[in-house]
């Protein structure tokens, strides 16, 4: 059976998941992945899958207007095993979007970069809750 995409709705306290086949993951909202069991599984179900035929090119993007503790984890568990496509010869790429006095977000993702050792491109923005 081919990959399908992968789309859960966010709501006033999740996060919006968004992964094509395409190669393009979008994660963005108010920073809180969802702290059950099934939905983490569908989602490394969901990237187990997609690294058995990856796209020549990956894009990740996140967008968030704030960032707890345990989605911090649960995003390094993620592109770890996303980063996995460099020693395969995949590209790949992660945008952070940040609004522009959001400090604490910029370190977040500076905190993240920093452990899976990948670098990020900051994208500064008017206002995180549009455009993406």
């Amino acid at each position: 059976m081919a990959l399908q995409k992968l789309h859960i709705l966010s709501s006033d306290k999740l996060n919006e998941i968004h992964f094509n086949t395409d190669g393009v993951f979008v994660i963005k909202g108010r920073g809180f992945l969802p702290g059950n069991n099934e939905t983490l599984g569908r989602i490394n179900a969901w990237i187990d899958e997609y690294l058995k035929e990856p796209n020549e090119n990956t894009h990740i993007i996140f967008a968030f207007e704030y960032l707890n503790s345990f989605t911090t984890v649960s995003i390094i568990n993620i592109l770890k095993k996303l980063t996995q496509l460099i020693t395969r010869n995949k590209k790949l790429k992660i945008q952070w979007y940040h609004e522009e006095a959001d400090h604490d977000i910029i370190e977040r993702g500076e905190h993240i970069s920093s452990v899976i050792n990948f670098p990020f491109d900051y994208i500064m923005t008017r206002n995180i809750t549009r455009g993406l």
